[in-house]
């Protein structure tokens, strides 16, 4: 027969079969919150976003607008910025807080001043900026952009 195991040794057990169960479902959810924001994010790269530009004279200004779902079980943060000390580029930072089963929109500008000189001399609008997203408090991916790519001007 088996010597019985004593209290110690139970207890010891029942606190890792707790802790393995805690982790457990917080990975789940934690899975489970990154797909369904995921599936947020890619209909925005797809073209659910809007805005308008205004150009006055040699100055531009684009007005982005991103509506964004958490369809998740954690809540997720979104921000946009751009780094002080571009020539001619001034970002208005952004940033939205969603709780679980909530939708926002995050509002992002971004004024350029001699827009045709800076658009001429480059060959083109380049705007080093910062997008990030974040499932609040587990997990965060900040990428580092080129927001001239994503900003276009068509017609004369």
């Amino acid at each position: 027969m088996k010597p019985e195991q004593s209290t110690a040794a139970r207890s010891m057990r029942a606190v890792s079969l707790a802790i393995l169960l805690v982790t457990s479902v917080t990975f789940f959810a934690l899975v489970y919150s990154a797909y369904q924001d995921y599936g947020s994010l890619t209909s925005v790269s797809h073209g659910t976003s809007n805005g308008k530009v205004i150009i006055s004279g040699n100055n531009a200004q684009f007005f982005l607008n991103f509506s964004l779902s958490n369809n998740g079980l954690l809540p997720f943060r979104a921000d946009m910025s751009c780094p002080s000390g571009q020539p001619n580029v001034t970002c208005v930072p952004a940033s939205v807080d969603l709780n679980p089963g909530s939708n926002g929109t995050l509002h992002f500008v971004i004024a350029v001043s001699n827009y045709t000189q800076v658009v001429n001399a480059t060959g083109g609008l380049h705007m080093n900026g910062t997008v990030s997203f974040a499932l609040v408090p587990f997990a965060s991916l900040s990428l580092n952009l080129d927001f001239g790519r994503f900003v276009t001007v068509k017609g004369g």
